[in-house]
């Protein structure tokens, strides 16, 4: 997320910034244990698989709450996506690295903003827009990295369309409540109620709250992020593949 915008509202965030600050100390830590031999550590880190996923709590948290903040007043959507796509590319310049960056899914559909939407499609598409906007902005990030830097390896993961088509398929699967007890009024909230119930038959569910889905979604979800069903799904290849490069 990004890392100059105030989202006290919600609490302490660690920012991406300063999750790499975190992941510097860890490096360290690698170094030191393989006895400081700076090729031996950079050959054990060229392994490495980085999965990245940023912008939901941008847009949730920040730029459609303009109750809290003035986000959506300053920045249109499209000045909006540049300006987070921009930051990112600024943080990812981290060396020879294999980098999995994960679009953001219809973020109108999850049950938090249906419920600000009031089921009002316009209300949906407005946001779903937005998080187009993003993706696009994303893909083009990729392919920039990937013809620029040397021994950097960038994959984008079309979460829209592996969550799209995988719907499809869910069955019996409830997707229009959340498993735990959510507030709805007077402010529609994201997160389960303390000390609230939650459904006996978890697997039958698609969110567990009013955005983050169960475990059956994730399992679904991580299986294609992995090795691709589609060429949609994925691009310019999957995880499996990145690993191999």
């Amino acid at each position: 997320m990004l890392q100059n915008l105030n989202y006290s509202q919600e609490g302490d965030w660690i920012s991406l910034d300063r999750q790499f600050l975190n992941h510097q100390v860890t490096i360290s830590n690698i170094k030191i244990l393989l006895g400081n031999n700076e090729s031996l550590a950079t050959a054990y880190l060229n392994k490495c698989i980085y999965s990245i996923a940023i912008g939901s709590n941008d847009y949730l948290n920040n730029y459609f709450l303009p109750q809290f903040y003035p986000t959506r007043r300053i920045y249109n959507q499209e000045q909006y996506a540049t300006i987070i796509v921009q930051q990112l590319s600024q943080q990812l310049l981290l060396g020879p690295l294999k980098i999995a960056l994960f679009g953001l899914g219809f973020l109108g559909y999850t049950l938090v903003e249906l419920t600000m939407c009031r089921n009002n499609s316009s209300c949906v598409y407005n946001i779903n827009n937005a998080v187009a906007l993003f993706n696009d902005k994303v893909v083009t990030l990729v392919n920039n990295f990937n013809n620029n830097l040397t021994n950097a390896k960038f994959i984008y993961i079309n979460t829209i369309e592996i969550s799209l088509s995988s719907s499809t398929s869910e069955g019996s699967i409830i997707t229009n409540v959340p498993c735990c007890e959510v507030l709805k009024n007077p402010q529609p909230q994201a997160k389960c109620i303390s000390f609230g119930t939650a459904c006996s038959n978890r697997s039958q569910y698609s969110f567990w709250d009013a955005v983050h889905p169960t475990e059956v979604g994730y399992a679904v979800y991580g299986g294609r992020v992995y090795r691709a069903q589609s060429p949609a799904d994925a691009y310019p290849h999957d995880i499996e593949h990145l690993s191999q490069s």
